[in-house]
C-alpha cells in the first residue's frame, strides 16, 4: 500500500505539480483471531468507496441581446455579446405560441448558429465579448429552415420566438417574440 501511494506521489511530481501535503494514515487494522497486525489486501470493489466527483456549479448567464426581424426574405438573426466569452450550443429551437404560452413547435427540422450557408455548423459556437453573430436568416419555413428551401413547407401564421442555450445547458436566451403573417 505503502508503495502505491510512494508511486502515486513520485508520478503527480514527475508531471511537474506538487504533492499534495501528507496525512497521517490510520493505525493499522488488527486480526483480533491472531493478535498481530491484519495483512494488507488489494480490496474487492464494493469495499472501496467510491469518489464521485460533483460537476461544477453552472456559470453566470451569458449577458446576450438576441435579435430576431420578421422581413420579406425571412427572419433575419443577430446575436450580440455584452458579457463575458458565451458559448451556445448551435441548435436553435424555435418556439410557437398555443393559448398564451410559447412551447417548442413539434418539428425536426433545424436551424442553427452558423457563419454562413456554405459551412456546417460547430455543435457549440463561442462569442467573444463585443462580438456578434449574424447567422443565416430563418426562411419561415419546415424542412429547410436556412439558405435552401427544397423541401420546405411554410409555417403557420402566428407568434414565434427563438431559443439558444448553453453549450453546458444550464442558460437559455430568448428572442424577441415576432408575428409571422400567413404568406
Amino acid at each position: 500500500m505503502r508503495a502505491a501511494c510512494l508511486s502515486i506521489v513520485l508520478a503527480f511530481t514527475s508531471c511537474g505539480g506538487e504533492p499534495e501535503p501528507t496525512r497521517p494514515s490510520p493505525p493499522p487494522a488488527t486480526d483480533a483471531r491472531e493478535g498481530s497486525e491484519a495483512s494488507e489486501e488489494v480490496a474487492s470493489p464494493s469495499a472501496v468507496p467510491s469518489s464521485v466527483e460533483t460537476p461544477p456549479p453552472p456559470g453566470p448567464a451569458p449577458t446576450l441581446a438576441f435579435v430576431a426581424t420578421p422581413g420579406p426574405d425571412g427572419v433575419a438573426l443577430s446575436l450580440a455579446n455584452h458579457g463575458a466569452d458565451a458559448s451556445l450550443r448551435s441548435t436553435v429551437v424555435v418556439e410557437v405560441e398555443t393559448n398564451g404560452t410559447f412551447a417548442a413547435a413539434p418539428s425536426a427540422s433545424t436551424l442553427a448558429l452558423r457563419y454562413d450557408c456554405a459551412h456546417a455548423a460547430d455543435p457549440c459556437v463561442t462569442l467573444a465579448p463585443g462580438a456578434e453573430l449574424l447567422p443565416p436568416s430563418w426562411l419561415g419555413t419546415w424542412g429547410d429552415m436556412q439558405c435552401e428551401c427544397e423541401r420546405c413547407a411554410p409555417v403557420e401564421p402566428g407568434r414565434y420566438r427563438l431559443v439558444v442555450t448553453t453549450c453546458d445547458g444550464a442558460h437559455r436566451v430568448e428572442s424577441n417574440a415576432f408575428v409571422l403573417p400567413a404568406p
